[in-house]
Parts: C-alpha cells; sequence; structure tokens
C-alpha cells in the first residue's frame, strides 16, 4: 500500500482554488505526520480540513491510478445554493450537498440536475430515474423516489410547488 496526501480547497472565489498532490507515504501513519507538519506551512494554514489521505494498493490498477499515472478530473466546481448550503461537483460524477456552516458533506451521490427553492432542493439522477428532495430546514432528504407522480404530488402538498424547472448540474455555461 500507498497513502497519497492531497491538499484540495475550493474558495467562493474560484482564483484561490488549489490543488497539489503533496507527497507518498509507505504507511498512513506517515501520512498522518506529514499531513500536520504540511497544515502550518503557509500555504496550507488554516486550512487542514482540504487534506486528505488516499490509500492505493501498489500494483493494481483503480478510477485514480490508470497504469501507474495519475489522473486528474479538473472539472471540479461549486454551484452556491439559497441559504447555506452548495453544490460541490467531486471525482467522476459524484456530487455533493454541502453544508458550510458545519463544513461538511450532508448527502455524496450521482445526481444530473437540480432546482433549487428558498426551502428546499430537489435533485434527479437521470441513469436510474431517482428524485430527492433536500429539506433545508429540517435539514435532511424528506423524499427519495423513482414515481414521479409521487414526487410532485409531493412538493405540491408539502411546498405549494406544481411545476419543476430542472437546471443541468454539468451547463457550462452557468460557470
Amino acid at each position: 500500500m500507498v497513502y497519497e496526501l492531497i491538499f484540495f480547497y475550493w474558495d467562493d472565489n474560484p482564483e484561490n482554488d488549489d490543488y497539489v498532490i503533496v507527497a507518498v507515504y509507505s504507511s498512513y501513519e506517515l501520512a498522518e505526520k506529514g499531513l500536520k507538519k504540511f497544515a502550518e506551512q503557509p500555504r496550507f494554514s488554516g486550512k487542514k480540513d482540504a487534506f486528505n489521505i488516499i490509500e492505493h494498493k501498489i500494483n493494481e490498477e483503480n478510477s485514480t491510478w490508470s497504469e501507474g499515472i495519475v489522473t486528474i478530473d479538473l472539472t471540479y466546481f461549486r454551484i452556491d445554493l439559497l441559504g447555506k448550503y452548495k453544490i460541490n461537483k467531486y471525482e467522476g460524477e459524484k456530487i455533493g450537498i454541502y453544508d458550510e456552516m458545519e463544513n461538511r458533506d450532508l448527502f455524496v451521490g450521482k445526481i444530473n440536475d437540480y432546482q433549487d427553492f428558498e426551502e428546499f432542493t430537489i435533485l434527479r439522477n437521470r441513469e436510474i430515474n431517482r428524485l430527492y428532495c433536500f429539506d433545508k430546514k429540517k435539514r435532511i432528504f424528506v423524499i427519495e423516489t423513482e414515481n414521479e407522480d409521487n414526487f410532485m404530488n409531493y412538493l405540491k402538498k408539502e411546498y405549494d410547488i406544481e411545476k419543476v424547472k430542472w437546471e443541468s448540474i454539468f451547463d457550462t455555461k452557468r460557470r
């Protein structure tokens, strides 16, 4: 095994975003020591949560190391939602609903479309025809279903919404 120490920082101003493979270690313990050491350096000061340690098996291909070469998806982005939430795009097509007050993801999964409202955000995975509604006040997903009629009935009953206007998360015109 090897342990890759990476630093990936998102900022409200995309010019301040920062990504670097800091080091690769032979043990998790050494990677943790490296993280503590690098977190004190000026470039990384106050951004300790942006460090990650990723475990890789040697001589085995996986989604991030193909043929021993690191491949990086540079299409990371963040969409500001109403309130204190964000949609973050991660590796591949994984999307996270991020709570900036708690500095953590509330949901990570594959999502294609969304629509944001003051009280809630709706999400859709077109591939598996899955619909989600995240209630911002309750801070939970209040419905997850494949049945569009049930979903629309729920939105009508709970939020008085009759029509949905989906936006593609991957719409490059927005960014």
